[in-house]
């Protein structure tokens, strides 16, 4: 037992030292800067990479105090850094640059004790590790980040980035200024919940852009008229544009959105609109002063020729009948007009404008060398239309198209629905639309005066106003839709015009109803125009109606409730819209309702800004009177109208 014991220890003792020794010399070659000292400050180790940085060996420093192995500022925190450690205990982690000669090295260094056996601490073991390339990049992209910063600051346009699931990174000082948020407030938020967008023309909600620059994997420019809004109701005009952030391997990473400012854009664009409409008002009124003065000539000869056939009954007829021509004239010159003035709004219903433009086409051509070709999407949705108006546009732009081919040729008609995706700006973005497309094989317009054709009055025929284009581009506006036209030399005319889907089912065709005759049926007429009251009274007192009249709404209201009063009461009250200087239209029918909800009244204008003769029916009217109008126009509306 006794020779075994020792033959135990000596075994132990050369493991541990075996061990000790491959400590020992994987420190010294760690690429790591290790030392020992002791609470004396005596250096006990030092590895070889610590005995390089001094192009000397580790048995220089070993056993030699501490001011041999470390000097200057280096020394001195050294030696506050290990007092720290040898009084608490406990280990420091320490990162600063030190100097070894003209050499500067960025060092992360630890600092732990070493517990003898009663548990003080008897020396400290420091490791160091050379970072100075991490920190030399850190600090380039520090740098970088704030030559970033600072150029993104200077950017005049709002740029905001966001990651791939759009939410913000960061954002210059425009984009905090147009969305109230600042940039450490909307960091890690998502970018619609920030970014308040509208469009300009309808204030529609604008889609959050970043989801589409994502699956397009491209640059995305929307020059689109919007409204950005902040937090505090502050509101700036913007167009907006976003690029897709990629790294080194092409992957995108985030996107970056910028918002540039197009108020001044703006302001140049109506300068430059205000001065094109004075030059279209004095090509407008030049051509209103023509065209009325010739009408008027017929009017006022034919009148002159009356008085002296007025013992010649035939010769008597034929020039009421001119006069009665050139009336009409005037009064159609009129409607035009009024159609792209602010009257005329559209009376819309659900319908089909696959048969609106196959039977309005098919009677255009008839007679003519000209062959339709149709190509219309299956299933084509309904518009909400006024069927006279756009068939007015259908009628202009197919009579161009016969005068420009010369009645022979083809006509390629087509229609499609599609999304609109900011691409046309006029129209709202995301809303379905059909896209009407009329192709003629004419010869093109001259580029010459392509911006001119939607000009009123401009023409280059012989015979013609020149106000079919322009009364065809107001009409689409009042549907909310835009009309374009493409031209090419030789290769003949486009004109494509989009109108908004509805979801209403289509209504069926206009049939009228056969009312009871004129019999003796009792009619008051309110109007503040003596003309048109003796006028409307003589017509209807002619076609066997009993007429009254008056110049004013209160009149009006006192006529028709005496007569409420009496076995005798009126059937019928035709109702300036208009009355200058006292109760509209529109109060007069407000209080003959409150007398009588049964009342019958039709409601007549020769315009109207107003929305009222669009919408008769939600205002208590049960028909339109249009000024001016002939006796047969009058009869028919109030026959109608009757019960």
């Amino acid at each position: 037992m006794e020779n075994k014991k020792p033959y135990k220890k000596n075994k132990q003792d050369s493991t541990l030292a075996a061990f000790e020794q491959w400590y020992r010399n994987l420190a010294r070659t760690s690429p790591d800067i290790i030392f020992v000292i002791d609470n004396r400050n005596i250096v006990r180790f030092v590895n070889d990479t610590a005995a390089q940085l001094f192009s000397s060996s580790s048995d220089t420093f070993i056993d030699k105090p501490i001011e041999r192995l470390f000097t200057g500022k280096i020394l001195e925190r050294q030696k506050a850094n290990i007092r720290l450690v040898l009084e608490t205990g406990k280990p420091i982690h320490r990162v600063g640059i030190s100097e070894f000669g003209t050499q500067k090295i960025w060092l992360e260094t630890t600092l732990t004790p070493i517990l003898n056996e009663t548990g003080g601490v008897s020396a400290v073991i420091g490791i160091s590790r050379d970072i100075t390339v991490q920190k030399e990049t850190e600090i380039a992209l520090k740098e970088k980040q704030e030559l970033f910063q600072v150029i993104l600051e200077s950017i005049a346009d709002g740029v905001i980035v966001t990651d791939i699931h759009g939410s913000i990174l960061l954002m210059n000082g425009v984009a905090e200024r147009y969305t109230g948020w600042s940039s450490v407030e909307a960091q890690n938020k998502a970018i619609h919940d920030v970014v308040s967008l509208q469009s300009l023309k309808d204030n529609t909600p604008y889609i959050n852009i970043v989801p589409l620059i994502l699956r397009e994997k491209k640059c995305v420019d929307f020059y689109n008229e919007l409204i950005i809004t902040s937090r505090g109701g502050e509101k700036h005009y913007v167009s907006q544009t976003g690029t897709p952030l990629l790294n080194s391997e092409g992957n995108i990473t985030g996107v970056v959105v910028v918002f540039k400012d197009i108020t001044e854009l703006l302001v140049a664009e109506e300068d430059m609109i205000r001065s094109e409409r004075l030059d279209s008002i004095g090509i407008l009124a030049g051509g209103i002063g023509h065209d009325f003065n010739n009408i008027l000539t017929g009017i006022l000869g034919n009148i002159s020729l009356m008085r002296k056939f007025l013992g010649n009954p035939s010769e008597l007829s034929e020039i009421i009948e001119q006069s009665e021509k050139a009336a009409v004239r005037a009064k159609d010159l009129t409607r035009q007009l009024l159609t792209f003035s602010k009257g005329g709004d559209p009376v819309k219903t659900a319908s089909s404008i696959k048969d609106i433009l196959q039977e309005t086409i098919a009677f255009l051509l008839s007679g003519t060398s000209i062959t339709a070709e149709y190509a219309f999407s299956e299933n084509l949705p309904s518009v909400e239309i006024d069927q006279a108006q756009i068939g007015q546009v259908i009628q202009n732009i197919v009579i161009n198209a016969k005068q420009a081919m010369n009645n022979t040729g083809k006509l390629t008609v087509t229609a499609e629905e599609c999304v609109s995706d900011g691409t046309l700006t006029s129209l709202a973005l995301n809303r379905h639309y059909i896209c009407i497309s009329i192709r003629d094989s004419g010869k093109g317009i001259p580029k010459t005066i392509q911006k001119k054709v939607l000009d009123p009055f401009f023409t280059t025929k012989k015979k013609g106003t020149g106000l079919g284009l322009t009364i065809c581009y107001s009409i689409i506006q009042k549907h909310h839709g835009i009309l374009k036209i493409h031209s090419e030399k030789n290769e003949g005319t486009t004109i494509s015009f989009y109108l908004p889907v509805t979801n209403a089912a289509v209504s069926g065709k206009y049939q009228s109803t056969n009312s009871a005759a004129a019999g003796n049926k009792r009619i008051l007429v309110i109007d503040d125009e003596v003309i048109i009251r003796r006028t409307a009274e003589s017509c209807l007192k002619s076609i066997g109606y009993r007429t009254m009249s008056t110049e004013d709404g209160p009149g009006g209201i006192e006529m028709y409730t005496r007569a409420m009063e009496t076995a005798d009461p009126y059937h019928l009250v035709i109702i300036d819209l208009t009355i200058r200087g006292g109760m509209s239209g529109l109060e007069v029918i407000q209080r003959l309702l409150q007398l009588d909800p049964g009342v019958r009244a039709i409601v007549s204008s020769g315009y109207s800004d107003d929305t009222v003769l669009a919408n008769h029916t939600k205002h208590g009217f049960c028909g339109v009177l249009s000024k001016p109008y002939t006796m047969e126009e009058l009869s028919e509306v109030v026959r109608k109208a009757l019960p």
